[in-house]
């Protein structure tokens, strides 16, 4: 999990583990405490994630947002951008319960070539369609990004744009 501003995160390898692979994130725990600053100015590059988060917890298996988790209820997205400046790319993400990524309440993004394979299969709830979501977010720059279900079909597997939270996303080709 990244917490803080400025840094690079690249080259892990994360298998088999009970929580999301990969965050970088900023949450309201609780109603108690926060759980670190606003990351901005970050770049996430060359992981390979397979066979995260088994145990499901929203919001995915690898996701940059800011969020609030009351107690007893699931992880929700804040609407405000906060995390800014960010670069993900060239990562892989395999075999995922959820989405395989998520970006929420950001700004200034850039999503490139990522490869998401076997994204969002069952048991994934309602609600929580695609390989790659973005939601409450604005200027970002999604492209030459792959999704593919070697494994049969999943409940969806395409990029899922939250029409009335997000502005100024450009999609570009994502084979």
């Amino acid at each position: 999990a990244v917490h803080m501003p400025n840094g690079l995160i690249e080259g892990n390898v994360i298998s088999n583990v009970c929580y999301p692979g990969l965050l970088v994130a900023t949450t309201v725990r609780w109603g108690r405490w926060t759980m670190g600053h606003a990351p901005s100015n970050v770049i996430i590059r060359g992981h390979v994630l397979a066979q995260v988060n088994r145990a499901l917890q929203p919001p995915a298996d690898s996701f940059v947002a800011m969020g609030v988790e009351p107690q007893g209820k699931e992880y929700e997205i804040t609407r405000a951008p906060v995390l800014r400046n960010i670069i993900y790319e060239s990562n892989v993400i395999r075999g995922s319960g959820w989405q395989a990524a998520v970006f929420g309440a950001c700004r200034d993004v850039l999503v490139k070539d990522n490869w998401f394979i076997d994204a969002n299969r069952p048991p994934s709830k309602p609600g929580y369609g695609g390989a790659m979501m973005v939601k409450n977010a604005e200027g970002m720059l999604i492209l030459g990004n792959r999704a593919e279900n070697p494994s049969g079909p999943g409940k969806d597997q395409g990029l899922v744009i939250e029409g009335k939270s997000t502005k100024d996303i450009l999609v570009g080709v994502n084979p």
